[in-house]
């Protein structure tokens, strides 16, 4: 789709096929990208059923930040989540998001559906393809690696979940009997 043919020796010049497998690789890994973090159902959901959507500064870690630490911009959001007896239950999401960053992918994003309209402009009006890119770069793991330069490994918090608490009636449901020793 985003090289108006499914042969390359069909475009002029004919890219290497290194290229030309590397960016269909690259495509694939950026698709796969944005789907998983630009179509946040949890978020969707709660803005689509007119529930809290909170931006702002948020902050954890774990004793003195050493080990796990996340704070900066995030949206806050109310999420439904199975604990651990497989019950649903309503969650206060934290998701940090980097401003920066998910303004370069969104304007990634928009280059991609450039070269889709380019491609659909040639099939059903025969225009001329005004821009084909092969998308060997930007890479996309370098574009949406987390870690800081010259960081190889880290703990990355993205999102982090607070179970709400519920009121259980005895009377409905019995908590889990415990054996006698």
């Amino acid at each position: 789709m985003f090289f108006a043919t499914a042969d390359r020796d069909n475009l002029t010049p004919t890219p290497a096929q290194e290229d030309w497998n590397r960016g269909l690789d690259n495509i694939a890994d950026f698709l796969v990208h944005f789907a998983a973090h630009f179509t946040d159902a949890d978020v969707y959901n709660a803005l689509k059923h007119g529930l809290a959507v909170r931006p702002g500064d948020a902050a954890t870690q774990l004793d003195d930040g050493e080990l796990l630490k996340a704070e900066g911009p995030a949206i806050e959001y109310l999420s439904v989540r199975r604990n651990s007896d497989d019950k649903p239950r309503w969650n206060r999401t934290t998701t940090w998001i980097w401003p920066d960053r998910s303004m370069g992918l969104v304007y990634l994003a928009g280059c991609l559906m450039k070269s889709l309209w380019s491609i659909a402009k040639l099939r059903y009006l025969n225009e001329p393809i005004e821009w084909l890119n092969l998308w060997t770069t930007p890479v996309c793991a370098e574009v949406t690696w987390p870690l800081a330069e010259g960081e190889e490994a880290g703990v990355i918090i993205d999102s982090m979940h607070m179970e709400l608490a519920y009121y259980i009636d005895p009377a409905v449901e019995e908590p889990p009997q415990t054996e006698a020793a």
